[in-house]
C-alpha cells in the first residue's frame, strides 16, 4: 500500500470554500407578500401616530417669541482692546450677563407687573391651595420669586457673531406679552447701564 499526498495550494482552498459559499437573493416576491398580510397593521398604526400628533398640536398652547437687538456700549479698554477676540468677546460676555442681572429683571416684573400675570404664576391657586398653606402642608411661594423664576425661562440672550449686538428673545403663550417683556427688558438693561 501506498501513501499519495498532495499539496494544495492557497487559492485552490479559497476556490473550493468560495464554490460552497451560495449569495443569498432577495426574495422580493415573500416581502410583498409579508407586507400585503401586514397592510391592515402598517395603516392602523400609522393612522394611530398621525391623530396622536394632530391631538398634541391642537392641545398645546402656541408659543410667541418677540425679538429685539441691542448695541453694546462696551467698557473703553474693550474698545480700545478691538483687535484682541478674546477681550472683546469677554467684554460681551459681561454684558450678556448684565442683561440678566436680578436688579434688571426685578424693573421687568415691577414694570409689567408679572408677579399678578398670571402667565408668570399670578393666578389664583384655590381654596384647596390656600387651605393645605394655611395649615402648613403646603409651602407658600412668593408671587415676585414666582414671577422671578418663570421670567427666568422666558427670556434667552443670544450674541451675534463678529458685532457688539445681542439678540434679547422672550417666549410666551401671549403675542402682546412678549413683545411687552422685551421692550421693557432691553429699557431695563439700558436704564441700569446709564445709571452705572
Amino acid at each position: 500500500r501506498r501513501d499519495v499526498c498532495m499539496s494544495i495550494s492557497d487559492n485552490d482552498r479559497r476556490d473550493a470554500y468560495l464554490s460552497r459559499i451560495q449569495v443569498p437573493a432577495l426574495d422580493v416576491e415573500g416581502v410583498a407578500a409579508v407586507l400585503l398580510r401586514r397592510a391592515a397593521f402598517i395603516a392602523a398604526v400609522t393612522a394611530l401616530c398621525a391623530a396622536l400628533s394632530l391631538v398634541w398640536i391642537l392641545l398645546s398652547a402656541p408659543k410667541y417669541v418677540a425679538s429685539g437687538q441691542i448695541l453694546l456700549d462696551l467698557p473703553a479698554q474693550v474698545t480700545a482692546d478691538a483687535g484682541k477676540p478674546e477681550a472683546s468677546a469677554a467684554g460681551i460676555d459681561n454684558q450678556i450677563s448684565a442683561l440678566t442681572l436680578r436688579s434688571v429683571l426685578d424693573k421687568v416684573i415691577a414694570r409689567e407687573k408679572l408677579d399678578t400675570d398670571p402667565l408668570f404664576g399670578g393666578k389664583s391657586k384655590g381654596i384647596l391651595f390656600t387651605l393645605l398653606a394655611g395649615v402648613g402642608l403646603v409651602p407658600v411661594t412668593e408671587p415676585h420669586a414666582v414671577a422671578l423664576r418663570q421670567l427666568n425661562r422666558a427670556i434667552s440672550i443670544a450674541r451675534n457673531p463678529d458685532s457688539n449686538t445681542v439678540n434679547v428673545d422672550v417666549v410666551t403663550p401671549d403675542r402682546e406679552t412678549s413683545a411687552r417683556v422685551a421692550n421693557a427688558a432691553m429699557d431695563s438693561y439700558v436704564e441700569e447701564q446709564r445709571r452705572a
